[in-house]
């Protein structure tokens, strides 16, 4: 990956309506420099763990951001999976889904799995993209109450708004309510209810 695809990446996340501003990106970017030239020509390389880093963003809502990048996305190699090889995975991702579980696996699966997405990478002027995941835990709701989302971000260069991007994005964005005790529970809720309570700005205008 030559550094002018670092640059077009950066360019994604620094762009990106769903980072918060003061989220500084940067290093984690930097660091795909170094495992990019030893990707085999695949569409979807799965990113050492070191490229998951929390980048703690305490905002005015009292609230914590972690940023993960998990794959870089070849689009010269994007191709619509065989529904043969992706029907035994639907009810994975079914599961998955039912045990209120988020999954960048089950993510990049619906993209391959869709002609839609699939002719959106291939378009694109950039050659890579980077597929992560963005968490959002916010306070002040009662002692050991916290609420939550986990959604994916696909970081494309020179993304236009309203996207094939956007609906994906949406379509696998997860909120929870947690209690904090003895065992801490999980309990996933509509975004309305999400948005009723936390009144976030973030998710009603972008997710």
């Amino acid at each position: 990956m030559e550094q002018s695809h670092l640059e077009a990446i950066m360019a994604g996340v620094t762009s990106h309506p769903k980072i918060p501003q003061g989220m500084d990106a940067r290093g984690l970017v930097g660091s795909l420099g170094g495992y990019a030239t030893r990707f085999p020509p695949t569409f979807a390389n799965v990113l050492p763990l070191d490229c998951e880093a929390h980048l703690g963003c305490f905002d005015s809502e009292d609230a914590i951001y972690d940023l993960s990048f998990r794959y870089v996305l070849d689009h010269r190699q994007a191709r619509v999976q065989s529904p043969l090889v992706s029907l035994p995975w639907t009810v994975v991702d079914e599961a998955i889904s039912a045990l209120n579980v988020y999954s960048s696996a089950s993510v990049l699966r619906a993209i391959r799995s869709s002609p839609n997405l699939v002719r959106a990478l291939q378009s694109q002027s950039h050659p890579y993209s980077v597929l992560g995941k963005l968490q959002k835990r916010q306070f002040g709701f009662g002692v050991g109450v916290t609420y939550s989302f986990t959604c994916p971000l696909l970081l494309v260069p020179d993304r236009e708004l309203d996207s094939p991007f956007d609906h994906l994005e949406r379509e696998h964005t997860r909120f929870y309510r947690i209690k904090d005790g003895l065992f801490s529970l999980s309990e996933r809720i509509s975004r309305e209810d999400y948005v009723k309570v936390t009144d976030d700005k973030s998710v009603k205008q972008v997710i």
